[in-house]
């Protein structure tokens, strides 16, 4: 299942098109790792302070093997750096959420 939830958001196309780029690989690698093999939720979060965009897309899946090779990361890394942003990532048996403050609204 995919969770949607997102306050009033007015953006400028760039930074629309930054954020739709790092939520589709952000939900991509969800539902190819954490529910590969089961049914599970994933939920996409957008919250605005100020002149900050915050996304935040977690899952319900077994958390991130940290011996496993990161070949998604880079490119969301790469993503999230143009939009001026970082990434912070919580991982554990209940799942895992990735959240990417962006400074890139403009006003």
């Amino acid at each position: 299942m995919l969770d949607l939830r997102t306050s009033k958001l007015i953006i400028d196309g760039e930074t629309g098109r930054r954020l739709l780029m790092i939520a589709n690989e952000l939900i991509t690698n969800a539902f190819r790792h954490a529910l590969v093999d089961r049914i599970g939720r994933v939920v996409v979060s957008l919250s605005v302070e100020a002149t900050d965009v915050t996304m935040t897309v977690s899952d319900d899946g077994p958390g991130i093997d940290p011996d496993a090779p990161a070949r998604g990361t880079p490119i969301v890394r790469e993503l999230v750096h143009r939009a001026g942003g970082r990434i912070l990532r919580e991982s554990g048996s209940g799942g895992t959420a990735l959240r990417s403050p962006c400074r890139s609204i403009r006003g």
